[in-house]
């Protein structure tokens, strides 16, 4: 969709007179990031469904073939998914029975990217810093591998390196529903998800690459996950007056999941030495025996299992249809907390008012229909890593002791996150307006958050809540707690209804601040690091921080002072500030719809404004030093005021603003109907995806969603060579017959 500026090869030679640079004009103009680019990878989608029955028996199937090659040499995303599923009545439609299997084959080819690469860098890192003057491939095709800067040539490392993962998936599913009475229902439901994967890496012994072992090595790993659920549900609906109804339900829902794996490593191949002599199709991951016997390794782990069991019941009264009341209840138990504390109770209730119905609104002429609603309710959160969190987990070395990775905390309980709602729903001027506002209130009560420990003979962590108590293994805790807050609002209008043309638009915004509390903490400037960095002067630093009063991963840097006019020299950092926060203040989208006749265009955009991104791409792999040693810089530097001495620093100075619009479709389809006898419901269209974004920062994507956790504290905004956004066109067509 968008590139990151570097200098071309003219604008490198004008920069290496700049600045006195060592002359490293090898003669030649190229643009490596083209040549790691695949301009226009296709991708190719099949489906076909077919279903049949009669009133008490009914099936369908469905078969997806797809192929997609990424915008990167050597990646890809290839999947076949086929599913069936069958339903039947007996005994005058009081029991049913549903089946349900779909089975899913999904292989992957992987370009040498990774979101932690260090000053080795990554095929995208290493194309936008190679000399723009210096060819990646000989006259007699070999690839240059005598870069004076050491440098890996880009193009030689996407042939010198291979990974592929295969998984496969079967989800399969069987339910059956019986009316004990004509109001009473019980049903159970019964499904497994069973997946199994592999991946294959190799790195050939003839790149002449940073990191590489000494003959290359390769890298192959399995491993299985198996999930079941089972789930009774006894549900009741009653007419009880002809003013009131109800609608109620309870079960019980039991979910366990096991994952395991095992691995192999070998390296110091003596095949594939010499570009010039590579032996076709022969693969290290393939021959891992072929490696030196001193540099195997095979490994192997088992998760925790983690079992789910709950309890719950839900009852909805409806009055008149003008009043709604909804009460709910569940129990959950989960293995992955505590044996003191593993189950949990968490309550909701909602009233909504549907005021239209009420008689001092019957004629209006303005609103169609109106209703205001309100809700508070509490939830529980388990989804947390790792999943061993509250026991005791050591690693068994060759040395035949162990290391404690954690220490255990049996009084670790959940996560409860409380909310309030309320909101007002609308349609007016004959449903030609409609649209809705609400206001939200989440806190998140007891995180949970590892703190050191220490003990007579070693260190550690351990997993903690801070619920500001006092546990008897694990000591006090501070209280803490996060807050959500916010407004989401949504108006849509059908502005032209005419025969031959129509045309709707939707339009709706969500404003959101959040805050981490823990008052206790006030004197302290933080309580975790996160927002990990990595590259050229990034060894152990990070940017964000979780503190007291300030938004979650709140940027934690010190102020860039700027270059010394004398010297170019930005001066010694002053002490980090709070210095910018990561979450959008707003969110937003807009789409639209305009039908003439057979014709039809959608337009679907958004975007969001407040949030600050950390460009460490620019601070590490495209920093003013590389000019000094034969390597390419961004386009924006020349110029400046900074001396190629300047060191690479954390600071502000990489902070950038997030606020983006993004066209994030548009499709034109024309509805040709029935041809013939039998093509039916005939749909032709073209669709593009990610087709322009407008916004001040100069990444690829303003959209980061690179993770850069540290400490198990999940980051946000922090950009590291993320891979570039595809630009996608489709072309398709749809049909029955």
């Amino acid at each position: 969709m968008r590139k990151i500026k570097v200098l071309d090869a003219s604008d490198y030679r004008t920069a290496l007179n700049t600045y006195n640079a060592p002359k490293s004009d090898s003669g030649a103009s190229v643009d490596p990031f083209e040549d790691i680019l695949h301009k226009n990878a296709p991708t190719q989608n099949y489906s076909v469904a077919f279903s049949g029955g009669t009133e008490n028996g009914r099936y369908r199937a469905s078969f997806l073939y797809s192929d997609q090659q990424g915008i990167i040499r050597k990646s890809g995303l290839k999947k076949y998914v086929a599913s069936f599923n069958e339903q039947h009545k007996f005994l005058d439609k009081r029991l049913s029975l549903d089946f349900n299997i779909t089975a899913a084959n999904v292989t992957e080819k992987i370009a040498p990217i990774s979101n932690d690469a260090g000053s080795a860098g990554n095929i995208i890192s290493l194309a936008l810093i190679w000399n723009p003057t210096l060819r990646l491939q000989r006259a007699n095709g070999l690839y240059n591998q005598t870069n004076p800067s050491g440098q890996t040539n880009p193009l030689a490392l996407s042939d010198a390196y291979n990974d592929q993962t295969n998984i496969t998936t079967i989800l399969g599913s069987f339910s059956a529903a019986y009316k004990i009475t004509k109001d009473l229902e019980y049903k159970v439901l019964v499904g497994i998800n069973y997946g199994t994967g592999s991946r294959k890496q190799e790195i050939q012994g003839w790149i002449s690459a940073l990191g590489n072992p000494v003959g290359g090595s390769a890298n192959l790993a399995n491993s299985e996950l198996f999930s079941q659920t089972i789930t009774h549900t006894l549900s009741y609906v009653k007419q009880i007056t002809s003013n009131l109804s109800l609608n109620a339900i309870g079960g019980y829902e039991y979910w366990k999941t096991v994952f395991d794996g095992s691995g192999i490593f070998g390296s110091q191949f003596d095949l594939d030495q010499s570009q010039s002599n590579i032996t076709p199709h022969y693969h290290y991951y393939d021959n891992i025996q072929g490696g030196a016997t001193g540099n195997r390794a095979s490994y192997s782990f088992k998760d925790p299992s983690v079992e789910l069991q709950s309890y719950f019941a839900r009852v909805v009264l409806n009055y008149q249809d003008k009043y709604l009341l909804t009460g709910t209840f569940r129990a959950d138990g989960s293995s992955k907390f505590g044996s003191n504390n593993q189950y949990a109770y968490f309550p909701s209730v909602a009233a909504a008012w549907n005021i239209n119905n009420e008689s001092f609104l019957k004629d209006n002429s303005i609103f169609n229909s109106l209703k205001l609603r309100i809700g508070y309710g509490e939830t529980g959160n388990q989804e947390f890593n790792p999943v061993d969190a509250a026991l005791q987990t050591q690693t068994y070395n060759s040395f035949n002791n162990s290391a404690v990775n954690h220490y255990g905390n049996p009084d670790l309980k959940w996560e409860t996150v409380t909310s309030i709602d309320a909101g007002l729903d609308f349609t007016i001027l004959h449903n030609r307006v409609w649209g809705f506002v609400d206001y939200f209130d989440k806190k998140t009560n007891n995180p949970i958050v590892d703190f050191p420990i220490s003990l007579p003979s070693a260190g550690g962590t351990v997993f903690k809540n801070m619920d500001g108590e006092t546990h008897p293994t694990v000591g006090y805790t501070p209280k803490a707690w996060v807050t959500n807050k916010g407004v989401e609002v949504q108006l849509s209008g059908a502005i032209v209804q005419k025969t031959d043309i129509t045309w709707n638009l939707t339009a709706n915004a969500t404003f959101v601040k959040n805050e981490f509390v823990s008052p206790e903490l006030a004197a302290i400037p933080f309580l975790k690091n996160t927002g990990g960095l990595h590259g050229q002067g990034s060894s152990g630093a990070y940017s964000e921080a979780i503190a007291n009063g300030q938004p979650l991963d709140v940027f934690y840097l010190p102020r860039f002072p700027g270059f010394d006019k004398t010297t170019g020299v930005q001066p010694p950092s002053e002490a980090p500030i709070f210095a910018g926060d990561p979450n959008p203040s707003m969110f937003y989208g807009i789409s639209t719809d305009v039908t003439y006749k057979k014709w039809t265009l959608t337009l679907s955009a958004h975007g969001n404004l407040g949030n600050k991104i950390f460009n460490n791409t620019a601070m590490s792999v495209l920093n003013i030093s590389n000019i000094i040693g034969g390597r390419n810089i961004a386009s924006n530097l020349p110029g400046n005021g900074e001396s190629t001495a300047n060191a690479i620093t954390p600071t502000t100075r990489f902070l950038e603003s997030g606020d983006y619009l993004k066209l994030g479709n548009a499709t034109i389809n024309f509805n040709a109907g029935n041809l013939g006898k039998f093509v039916k419901n005939a749909n032709f269209y073209v669709s593009g995806s990610n087709l322009f974004v407008v916004s001040k920062y100069t990444g690829f994507d303003p959209e980061v969603n690179i993770d850069k956790a540290l400490n198990g504290i999940p980051s946000l905004g922090v950009d590291y060579i993320g891979y570039p956004t595809a630009r996608t066109f489709i072309v398709g067509v749809n049909f029955s017959l």
